[in-house]
């Protein structure tokens, strides 16, 4: 569930005064509260408070690319798995190219998956033997889910995606952040930043329509070059159904969006790229 992040709904679920403070005066902040009932995201980069599985979705898949097991919310292991796999496919299919089979490659994720689990459930363990008070939480929550993945039938997930998943939203966005986020930290000031760019990008290879944020994004100084050449491939792996990237006036309008690009004219945007 959502709701609109107000002083009264942050008082009401348990919120201290301090935390409260900063989420209403403090610029891009977002924590998590769990009061021992019900579990609390509260972000102030989307001004709005998650709760239940939305809130666990926050915290366990805040980098898409890079998903956490969701150790308290076992109602997300379909997805945590879908988005690993979908993160595994990308890479996968930029390696074999044309010779790419999605169908194989799933069941190759699925077996690397068991494999990863099986070891991990043999580590904790071996670590409880050692160790008496060793917490054997962890151990029950990775043997569900392998007992999850072996009941698993590939190709029924696999038809649960949509007929065009390779290139659908869910890998679009991974594939954006794939690429974006070995840079993140020489790039942008903070996660807001980050977050809106992908945004943009991300609307805009969906042929969404753009609609030009309020303020031009800061980026770190000096960061162009390196961020110029990820932009570059990130339209060639996702656009090239739009035409060239020289034509392509409106993903030059998106990039002003950002400061280093904003006073550049459309072939000063693109030598940027392809330098």
């Amino acid at each position: 569930m959502e709701e609109k992040l107000t002083a009264e709904k942050l008082t009401e679920y348990g919120f201290d005064s301090d935390n409260i403070k900063r989420l209403l005066t403090w610029p891009n902040i977002e924590m998590s509260y769990d009061n021992g009932k019900d579990f609390y995201f509260a972000s102030n980069i989307d001004s709005i408070i998650y709760t239940g599985n939305e809130a666990y979705r926050k915290v366990y898949f805040k980098d898409k690319s890079n998903v956490t097991f969701p150790f308290q919310c076992f109602d997300l292991i379909p997805e945590y798995y879908q988005l690993k796999r979908d993160a595994f496919l990308i890479e996968q299919q930029k390696r074999y190219g044309t010779t790419f089979d999605k169908m194989d490659e799933c069941r190759t994720f699925k077996e690397n998956e068991i494999t990863k689990t099986e070891e991990k459930i043999k580590q904790l363990s071996e670590g409880h033997k050692k160790n008496a008070s060793f917490t054997t939480d962890a151990i029950y929550k990775f043997e569900g889910y392998f007992k999850w993945l072996k009941r698993l039938k590939v190709e029924d997930f696999f038809k649960q995606d949509d007929p065009d998943s390779v290139n659908g939203q869910n890998e679009i966005e991974a594939c954006i952040e794939n690429l974006l986020h070995p840079i993140k930290h020489e790039c942008f000031y903070n996660d807001g930043d980050y977050k809106k760019v992908v945004g943009l990008l991300k609307h805009f290879l969906e042929d969404k329509e753009y609609v030009k944020p309020p303020k031009t994004i800061d980026l770190i100084y000096n960061c162009k070059t390196k961020l110029s050449k990820v932009l570059n491939k990130v339209y060639k792996q996702n656009a090239t159904h739009k035409g060239s990237l020289k034509s392509n006036l409106k993903y030059f309008e998106v990039l002003r969006s950002l400061n280093h690009f904003a006073s550049l004219t459309d072939d000063e945007i693109y030598n940027a790229l392809n330098k």
